[in-house]
């Protein structure tokens, strides 16, 4: 339980960065979603070779990890689309709906039982984002195209969670994670590049020969940070922890976001801002608390 929790954490860091990567990207979402999946499997795969452990990779992918992968790139690719369509934070606070939904759907359908005190500090968490995002939400006169994909990017979400408690345990980490990637980078290639298109226009698969040394160095971080450990992490959690634990170390992802941008960018946090922070710190640290008792 205490080596998921500290993989939820460290998952919640590794996606965070990011945030720092899309500011040096000028490229479309698409684009840099499909560098994540399939820089983060090399990374794996070479990690693995290195390790002499690439035999287990030989095995046949579950269901659930085929969806997983699907999934991964769903999730992306519908919150990507729904930043351009409304506005940042009402897509932000949709995604962040998903470890809720998650834990209800586990609670229902897992066996994955919900307690007071889990719910209590779920809803904390959740609390605490939206003290963090400054309440400011407003659904009204939006774009329902933009609602729409937020809505189905946080479905993928929590179905991403859900579907990593159902594969089996005995399957390796290095095996689930691997295929999901790999998946997801098959899923989502057909958006990010056209293999039809003329060779001047802007989506075209050649132009990948015109990018600058500086831009493959950022999408090999990309690949490494959020897309290796973020993912592996990931996986790894929600192997050990059941839904509702690793939704509410998920809160502390833009946690970590907030921090990046102060130390990099001076973007200094507001008093609201800093409170929705501590809200969501006090949730994670009582929910580890409890589950390292359990």
């Amino acid at each position: 339980m205490k080596a998921g929790i500290i993989a939820a954490i460290l998952a919640a860091l590794s996606m965070a960065t990011l945030g720092i990567f899309s500011r040096k990207i000028d490229l479309d979402a698409e684009v840099v979603i499909f560098f994540r999946l399939f820089f983060g499997g090399a990374f794996l795969l070479l990690w693995l070779f290195l390790q002499q452990k690439q035999k287990i990779l030989l095995r046949l992918p579950h269901w659930a990890t085929l969806c997983s992968g699907a999934l991964l790139a769903t999730f992306g690719g519908c919150y990507f689309k729904a930043m351009s369509l409304t506005t940042l934070v009402n897509a932000v606070v949709i995604l962040y709906m998903a470890p809720v939904t998650a834990a209800v759907f586990a609670h229902f359908f897992l066996g994955e039982k919900l307690r007071t005190l889990n719910l209590l500090l779920i809803g904390l968490a959740l609390l605490g984002f939206a003290t963090l995002m400054e309440f400011n939400i407003d659904l009204a006169g939006e774009n329902p195209e933009g609602l729409l994909f937020a809505l189905c990017s946080m479905l993928a979400y929590a179905a991403f969670i859900c579907c990593n408690r159902i594969i089996p345990k005995a399957v390796p980490i290095e095996t689930k994670s691997f295929q999901q990637l790999a998946t997801g980078a098959i899923c989502i290639a057909p958006l990010a590049f056209s293999f039809t298109s003329s060779p001047g226009s802007a989506d075209s698969i050649t132009n990948l020969t015109h990018f600058s040394l500086q831009t493959w160095l950022w999408l090999l971080a990309v690949g490494f940070f959020p897309g290796f450990l973020g993912t592996f992490l990931a996986v790894w959690a929600l192997t050990k922890l059941p839904a509702v634990t690793f939704g509410t170390f998920s809160y502390l992802e833009p946690i970590f976001v907030i921090l990046f941008g102060w130390f990099f960018f001076q973007e200094v946090p507001n008093a609201l801002q800093t409170t929705g922070c501590c809200m969501i710190l006090a949730s994670g640290i009582l929910t580890g608390v409890i589950a390292a008792r359990q």
